[in-house]
């Protein structure tokens, strides 16, 4: 008997935690936690869709490319 997956998208929010996965130029990945601070914005979401967040690991901010984020926990 086949399972059935399904996939649910949804916008970005502010406040979601999130594992980012990131690849150096040797392909070597490097993952780090982070909260999103907000996406970019309408015409940019359109062609390269990205959200701000703040990394945890380094207290920094980031642009990340939203197919290098992996939801953790949504914001409420």
């Amino acid at each position: 008997k086949k399972k059935k997956f399904g996939v649910i998208t949804r916008e970005w929010r502010k406040g979601d935690l999130v594992k980012v996965t990131d690849f150096d130029i040797t392909g070597l990945a490097s993952t780090y936690y982070g909260l999103v601070l907000g996406a970019g914005n309408e015409e940019q979401m359109k062609i390269f869709p990205c959200v701000t967040v703040y990394s945890l690991s380094d207290s920094h901010k980031l642009v990340a490319d939203v197919y290098k984020l992996e939801l953790i926990s949504a914001a409420t």
